[in-house]
């Protein structure tokens, strides 16, 4: 509600409602700013309108990217509300909903409660027993940096620099959910995976991109979006990239 964003959103609401088919001055301008906040790698933005929306594009993507359907997520994961999200949220699950085969559940990296606290070298043992979970149909690793529905998890800083020298031998696509550690969120670094060392090949974001407004958006790879583009069938996000959001 500060006067300046008000008087903004007030001011843009009576001159233009459009979607993404569409390119005007302002959405290339936020397009920039954003991309000002990632390494040159990630050059790519795709508006859309909510986190679930974000992560099940970057699914898509790494899917059409590697050819493969297999999928590992955190236990305690929670990444949206789309059928390829609950899909990947364990957080979700009831003894009513039955685990998808292509989805692998890997133990959540929490070193206080979870199955390596005894551990003398947690990172290490943990890094050991992920790779053994890698199968060669993984096409997508998907993770929050930190857990936040999970229980509000913060692993070691070594942690995913350990994991993603594993998914990077296996070429298996890289997605960091940041829609709720982004932005600031943090204190001390922009985005989650800063913190961490470590560069996503995907990047969802949301929430706090809008401060509560319904906006949000997925950076990846020029590699990873011309494999989506040469799919031949275009995306299309109705109000994802409208002048209000």
């Amino acid at each position: 509600c500060h006067p300046y964003y008000v008087a903004q959103m007030n001011a843009q609401n009576t001159r233009l409602l459009t979607n993404s088919r569409f390119l005007y001055d302002e959405l290339m301008t936020a397009t920039n700013r954003l991309l000002k906040k990632f390494p040159k790698e990630l050059c790519v933005v795709t508006f859309v309108n909510t986190g679930s929306e974000a992560n099940d594009l970057a699914l898509q993507m790494a899917e059409i990217h590697t050819g493969k359907r297999g999928v590992i997520c955190f236990d305690g994961a929670y990444h949206g509300i789309t059928g390829k999200c609950t899909e990947v949220s364990p957080y979700k699950w009831s003894e009513h909903y039955r685990k998808p085969e292509h989805v692998t559940v890997a133990a959540t990296p929490c070193f206080y409660r979870g199955q390596f606290r005894d551990s003398k070298q947690p990172v290490q043992d943990y890094a050991e027993y992920f790779r053994g979970i890698v199968g060669d149909n993984n096409a997508a690793f998907i993770s929050e940096f930190m857990q936040s529905c999970g229980g509000q998890v913060i692993p070691p800083e070594d942690f995913y620099r350990e994991l993603y020298k594993i998914l990077k031998e296996r070429k298996v696509v890289t997605i960091g959910d940041e829609v709720q550690t982004g932005f600031g969120r943090l204190g001390s670094s922009f985005w989650a995976y800063e913190h961490y060392g470590v560069v996503p090949d995907i990047v969802t974001i949301g929430k706090a991109m809008g401060n509560g407004f319904p906006v949000a958006a997925v950076v990846c790879t020029r590699e990873i979006a011309e494999s989506y583009r040469r799919r031949d069938m275009e995306f299309f996000s109705t109000f994802g990239g409208n002048p209000m959001s």
